[in-house]
Parts: structure tokens; C-alpha cells; sequence
């Protein structure tokens, strides 16, 4: 009986992990076709020391080759330009709060991982993440677990959420805070078959 049980809970487990290997294929390949997206979101940010949270609204941009572009509309305009090696934060005057190609390794990674996330570019984000995902292609969650101690540091775990696109983000930080975004995708371009 005990050997029928192990058998069954490990034939489950394997054909858990084809299921989400098979999903994880059809979103990396779903998201190479998308070169561009333009939308808009909802940040709340919960500082465990603070008693209410910090909600903040904006709009993004992704192209394949520019990168990704986040701009705060409220309550503080800002905008944050992340493409490979370059991490530029300028206020709303365009006055630099941060520019600059250093270092770049570390912007590189920044710039992969949120482009990622954007995208919905699985192959980018498995690099720095162990990634679980659960559902269908039409309605799916994918939870992405740090795969290095220096990452751990400040992400305990990201869980992407969606439908076509990543419509909800939220991140578990390694000092107790969160934040959860609200993705809405406004305009897709996509390469043609």
C-alpha cells in the first residue's frame, strides 16, 4: 500500500511538472511575438513601518529594442528608462535623479528583469528566478523565487498574474514590505508570422 502511495504522489508530482513546463513554453513563446506594449498601471506600496500604504498611478511603455519606460502620473511625477546597460530616473522637469551605465552589470539585470515582467519574457526571467506557474494559458500565475542569495536580499518572491498579459504583479520584499501593481495593456505590436 505504501509503495502504491509513493507511486501515485510521484506520478502526480511528475505530471504536475510537465503541466508546468508545457505552460511555461506557450507564454515564452506567446510573448517573442510581442515587440511592443503601451499601457497603464496602479502601484500600492506597503511599507511595513508605515500604517497606510503609498498608491501611486502611471503608464509604461515596452519596445524590444528601446526598453522599458515607467512614468509616474500621481502623486509624484517621474519617469524611469531601463534599456540594456542604461538606468536613467529623471523628475518631472526631465532633471536626472539618477543616470548612468553604472554599474552595468547590475543595470543590465534590472533592465532584463523588468522588461521580463513587462514582456512576459519567461527565458529572461528564469536566468535570475525558479519559476512555478499554475492554470491555462488564458488564466495563469506564475511565482518566481530568487535563484541567488544577492537577489534574496531584497526579493523574497514575485507572483505575476494574467490573461494574455501580466495584468497583476505583486512583490514580497526581503525587509517586509510589498507592492502590487495593476497592469492594463492598452496597445500591443506584435511581429507577423
Amino acid at each position: 500500500m505504501l509503495r502504491l502511495t509513493l507511486a501515485s504522489w510521484l506520478l502526480a508530482l511528475a505530471a504536475s511538472a510537465l503541466a508546468d513546463a508545457g505552460l511555461l513554453t506557450e507564454l515564452t513563446r506567446r510573448s517573442a511575438a510581442v515587440q511592443a506594449l503601451e499601457g497603464s498601471f496602479v502601484q500600492t506600496k506597503s511599507i511595513a513601518v508605515l500604517p497606510v500604504p503609498i498608491n501611486s498611478t502611471g503608464k509604461f511603455s515596452f519596445d524590444r529594442a528601446a526598453g522599458v519606460r515607467w512614468e509616474t502620473l500621481e502623486p509624484v511625477r517621474n519617469s524611469l528608462q531601463l534599456s540594456a546597460g542604461t538606468i536613467k530616473f529623471e523628475d518631472a522637469q526631465g532633471k536626472s535623479l539618477l543616470d548612468g551605465r553604472g554599474p552595468a552589470a547590475g543595470a543590465e539585470i534590472i533592465a532584463r528583469i523588468f522588461s521580463g515582467v513587462i514582456a512576459g519574457d519567461l527565458g529572461a526571467l528564469n536566468e535570475y528566478f525558479l519559476l512555478t506557474s499554475t492554470g491555462s494559458s488564458a488564466d495563469w500565475q506564475i511565482t518566481l523565487v530568487p535563484r541567488s542569495p544577492n537577489l534574496a536580499a531584497y526579493i523574497k518572491k514575485i507572483e505575476l498574474q494574467g490573461h494574455e498579459f501580466t495584468e497583476q504583479l505583486d512583490i514580497a520584499e526581503a525587509n517586509g514590505d510589498s507592492t502590487r501593481i495593476q497592469l492594463t495593456t492598452a496597445k500591443v505590436t506584435r511581429t507577423t508570422p
